[in-house]
């Protein structure tokens, strides 16, 4: 049963207040609806498991194939070199010199601004992360497909900001499936 997409905003779509709650629940329903077909067909096929990542597993996650991530990731994937970049960049888009068009710019500054927040809120004990990957097997490779910004702002925080601050534990759910290997959006 595929779930009906509620009416939205197309405002709230281009909103990049990914700090405001009930907009962000909005377009998660929304998109999830949307995601529904994409993910319809795989889903029977997953097998989800609980697991617990340490500092290195986070180094080998993927995030998600977008033009965003790709731009920030060098189309690699790679959490580690989207870091990379980010710090060379200091958050700032202005000085990605491949972003030449405005309305990629804009959207590349609202991604760069998420992730500033995240990385302020990893530290946090009360900070909800919420990270749900997909890989062909249970070797992965493992593509972030819900805590992209969390997961950026995890590596920050104790990779790059503080690296001897003890790492904390991090539970997600894993779906493997060797389907992952048909979407375009997964590594």
């Amino acid at each position: 049963m595929r779930p009906d997409a509620p009416p939205i905003d197309p405002k709230l779509l281009a909103d990049n207040d990914y700090c405001n709650h009930e907009k962000h629940r909005q377009r998660l329903n929304f998109l999830s609806c949307c995601r529904w077909p994409v993910l319809n067909i795989f889903l029977l096929d997953l097998k989800w498991y609980k697991v617990v990542l340490d500092i290195e597993d986070l180094k080998s996650l993927r995030v998600i194939r977008d033009r965003g991530w790709s731009l920030l990731s060098g189309d690699s994937g790679n959490i580690d070199l989207a870091v990379e970049n980010y710090v060379r960049f200091d958050g700032d888009p202005t000085k990605n010199p491949t972003i030449t068009d405005g309305e990629l710019k804009k959207e590349f500054a609202g991604l760069m601004s998420s992730i500033k927040e995240y990385r302020e809120k990893a530290g946090n004990p009360n900070h909800n992360l919420n990270l749900i990957l997909v890989g062909p097997s249970k070797n992965g490779p493992f593509t972030i497909i819900e805590g992209n910004h969390s997961a950026m702002g995890l590596f920050l925080r104790y990779v790059v900001d503080h690296p001897k601050e003890p790492f904390p534990t991090i539970s997600c759910y894993i779906g493997v499936s060797p389907l992952i290997r048909r979407c375009g959006w997964a590594y």
